[in-house]
């Protein structure tokens, strides 16, 4: 069984189960305010209903904690983007536009891990929502640089705002735990 290892206020560190470690974030979590009752409630059709599952391997917890967390990460910014009739593939190359300094279409789609065929349905509907610009770069004409417009940085920092809380709302709950999950994170996104 996958233990993690957890220091809560008012207890010794120690190792957990992964499922008991994940009860007891939950319950640090509504101590700081953060539940779902302060929290903005989705949908019920867009909820999660977790299951728990079987593990076939020791580290399923791991895989398991993953899933739900990308899910929890990005649900309310899907929602952002669903609003705008967009997709989570929207925003992530808005978040790349609005980070890089007149980013070229090939340079973006390498980013994304994506050929600039597979980009180009995403970027014309973004253009034609008035969200993104694409002029020919004055100094290598082959190349269009990416720019946001003042609607795009508006829905992008709309959608990744949403995620900036729940990241923070984590990291508020358990302070030491923010520097080994940027090096747990840093080590997954190596194999993307």
């Amino acid at each position: 069984m996958l233990h993690l290892i957890h220091r809560f206020p008012s207890q010794a560190l120690e190792a957990r189960p992964i499922g008991q470690s994940v009860r007891m974030l939950g319950r640090s979590l509504k101590s700081f305010g953060c539940d779902r009752a302060t929290m903005s409630s989705p949908s019920p059709s867009l909820r999660v209903r977790r299951k728990q599952l079987a593990a076939l391997h020791p580290l399923d917890g791991a895989l398991e904690l993953m899933f739900f967390a990308l899910k929890g990460l990005t649900r309310e910014a899907d929602e952002v983007m669903a609003a705008r009739g967009l997709s989570r593939a929207h925003h992530r190359a808005l978040f790349i536009i609005a980070r890089a300094d007149a980013i070229h279409v090939g340079e973006l789609a390498a980013m994304l891990g994506v050929s600039t065929q597979a980009l180009h349905r995403t970027l014309n509907e973004l253009q034609r929502a008035g969200l993104v610009t694409a002029e020919r770069d004055p100094t290598r004409h082959r190349y269009k640089v990416l720019r946001l417009t003042a609607e795009g940085r508006s829905l992008e920092a709309a959608a990744s705002d949403c995620e900036r809380n729940v990241v923070k709302a984590a990291f508020d709950a358990a302070p030491e735990a923010a520097a080994p999950w940027a090096l747990i994170m840093e080590k997954v996104s190596e194999c993307a």
